[in-house]
């Protein structure tokens, strides 16, 4: 988990889009391991 929070304050510093594109895709990876 610490590693995917310094990741995600990582991108948005540089690019929201980034981010947005990060959450989808731990969110289908999340929905599909459960």
């Amino acid at each position: 988990m610490e590693v995917n929070r310094n990741c995600i304050s990582a991108c948005k510093r540089g690019n929201p889009a980034l981010i947005i594109l990060l959450t989808l895709l731990l969110d289908k990876w999340c929905r599909g391991t459960i």
